[in-house]
C-alpha cells in the first residue's frame, strides 16, 4: 500500500487540469459572442493566416474538450491518455505563447474566454507549469504499478478539493494579477529626501507674503506707525492754548521789573 499516496496526488492532477480545460472550454463557447472573441485574439497573435483561424479555434476547442472526457473516463488506461493528450496540446499553447513574445506582438489572451489580459510571461509559465505536470503525471500514471483495490472515500474527497481549488486558481490568474496591480497603485508613493525637501522648501510666494505686511493690523503694528496720527485742528488749538497761558506770566514779568528798579 506504499503507492496509495501516488494515486491520490494523481487523482489531484487529474481533477486540476479536467477543471482547466473545462473551464477554458466553457469560456469560448458559453455566451454570444465568445467564440468569436476566441477567434479574434487568436487573430491578434499573428500566428496564422485568416483563412485559418476559425478552423483551428473550434479545434482546439474540440480537442480540449476531450481532453477533459478522457481524464474522466473511469477505464484503464484512460487517465494516462488523457494526461498525455493534455501535455501535447499544453506544449502547442506554450509554443504559441513563446512566439508571440518573441515577436512583441501586443496579442489578447483569451485562454478562458472571459478574461481580456495582454499576453505576457506569467501566461508562458502557467502553460509551462501545466505541461511539466502533465507529462509527469502520464508517465507515472503509466508506469507506476498501483495496487488494485481502489483509493479511500476520504483521500479521494481530500484530492479532488485540492485539484479544484488549484485549477480556480489557475484560471484565475488575471484577475488575481489584475487586483493586487490594483491595489499596489492605490498605495501611498513613499515619501523620498528630494520630495520631503521640496516640501519643506519655502516657495517663492510664500517667502513674498512673509515680505510684505498681510493686514491693516500689520500696518499698525509697523514701527513706524506707532505714533498716532496728527490732527490738524487739534494741534492748532493746543498751541493756542498755550500761548494764552504765557501771556500772563510775561505781563506779571513786565510789572514786576520796574518796581523792583
Amino acid at each position: 500500500m506504499r503507492e496509495l499516496p501516488m494515486q491520490y496526488v494523481l487523482l489531484a492532477v487529474r481533477c486540476l487540469l479536467c477543471v482547466v480545460f473545462l473551464a477554458a472550454v466553457v469560456g469560448k463557447v458559453a455566451g454570444a459572442g465568445a467564440f468569436s472573441s476566441f477567434c479574434r485574439s487568436l487573430h491578434g497573435m499573428r500566428l496564422l493566416p485568416a483563412e485559418l483561424v476559425r478552423p483551428v479555434a473550434a479545434a482546439v476547442v474540440t480537442a480540449e474538450a476531450l481532453v477533459c472526457l478522457t481524464l474522466v473516463l473511469p477505464v484503464r488506461h484512460a487517465a494516462a491518455v488523457g494526461l498525455m493528450a493534455a501535455a501535447v496540446l499544453l506544449s502547442v499553447f506554450t509554443g504559441g505563447i513563446a512566439l508571440v513574445l518573441g515577436r512583441g506582438t501586443d496579442a489578447r489572451c483569451r485562454c478562458f474566454g472571459s478574461a481580456d489580459a495582454v499576453v505576457g510571461a506569467r501566461h508562458l509559465l502557467r502553460n509551462a507549469g501545466l505541461t511539466v505536470l502533465a507529462v509527469t503525471a502520464s508517465v507515472t500514471s503509466a508506469l507506476a504499478p498501483f495496487p488494485t483495490g481502489g483509493v479511500r472515500p476520504a483521500g479521494a474527497v481530500v484530492a479532488v478539493a485540492a485539484g479544484v481549488v488549484g485549477a480556480a486558481l489557475i484560471v484565475m490568474l488575471d484577475d488575481i494579477v489584475s487586483l493586487f496591480a490594483a491595489g499596489s497603485a492605490a498605495l501611498p508613493r513613499p515619501v523620498t529626501e528630494e520630495v520631503l525637501a521640496h516640501r519643506l522648501a519655502p516657495s517663492t510666494d510664500t517667502r513674498i507674503r512673509h515680505a510684505i505686511p498681510r493686514s491693516s493690523r500689520d500696518l499698525r503694528r509697523h514701527p513706524l506707525h506707532d505714533r498716532p496720527a496728527a490732527h490738524p485742528r487739534r494741534d492748532q488749538a493746543a498751541e493756542g492754548a498755550h500761548a494764552t497761558a504765557r501771556l500772563p506770566s510775561r505781563r506779571s514779568a513786565g510789572r514786576d521789573g520796574p518796581e523792583g528798579g
